[in-house]
């Protein structure tokens, strides 16, 4: 039997999912977690043969899972399952190393296409999703600028649109608050932005993210929710005054 590990913060959706992996021959559940480092911790103790992800974990995404697995050299396979379909996310997952990405939308019968093959070593990638990675391969998505960021940018990028600081961002990633702030001016610099303002802005504009916005007596309370989705989520207020960073990036 082909062992699985299912990762997803939706507690409805993993029951309905776990009752439909039952039904598929070959495969069990060993395990359901609802975030990254549960995963993580989960994936490198036991191992299971496959890890069914959503790239939209809340605190720390996917694509961090992906990139402690791949480091610590353990032989779990991951497929992602997930409502974050738009660029640049299932682009960023394959570069750091997820061997399948599927959206939410999927039947059955193509979830069962999918881990049979995952579970002997090939790739799946969903055909809408791998229309627009060849698209990308031909140039016709270069137009979008979060296309060239990294694997580690986008890790950072998604945090700072999800109003983590720094040293929030430093722990979760378990890296410096030095390297963090690089990360990120390097990452403002790419996309020609220069406030995290700017920064949601363009991400609105190229449906990354989008905000709902609640009028309260001290201020303007917007929240951060992702565009058919992603791995963010948090509350900013702001007072519409000119946008300044306060933050001293560093090299």
């Amino acid at each position: 039997m082909t062992s699985i590990l299912l990762a997803d913060h939706h507690n409805l959706f993993r029951a309905g999912l776990m009752k439909i992996l039952e039904s598929i021959k070959g495969f069990t559940v060993v395990g359901e977690v609802a975030t990254a480092e549960a995963a993580i911790d989960f994936t490198i103790a036991h191992t299971p043969d496959i890890l069914l992800l959503e790239m939209a974990l809340p605190r720390v995404s996917g694509l961090e899972v992906v990139r402690r697995i791949r480091s610590q050299h353990v032989g779990t396979r991951v497929l992602a399952l997930t409502h974050w379909t738009q660029q640049p996310m299932p682009l960023q997952a394959m570069r750091a190393g997820i061997d399948g990405y599927l959206g939410k939308d999927i039947g059955v019968e193509e979830l069962e296409s999918a881990l049979g093959r995952v579970r002997v070593g090939r790739r799946y990638i969903a055909e809408n999703i791998a229309q627009d990675l060849a698209r990308y391969a031909y140039g016709d998505l270069v137009s979008n600028p979060f296309q060239q960021l990294s694997v580690r940018e986008i890790q950072v990028m998604l945090m700072v649109l999800g109003c983590k600081s720094p040293t929030q961002i430093a722990e979760l990633l378990h890296l410096s608050a030095k390297t963090v702030n690089s990360y990120r001016y390097r990452l403002f610099e790419k996309l020609d932005v220069k406030s995290d303002v700017e920064l949601t802005i363009l991400a609105m504009r190229y449906k990354v993210i989008e905000l709902a916005v609640k009028t309260t007596a001290q201020a303007e309370e917007i929240t951060v929710l992702p565009s058919h989705d992603g791995p963010l989520g948090g509350r900013v207020r702001i007072d519409f005054a000119d946008p300044t960073d306060e933050d001293e990036d560093e090299d």
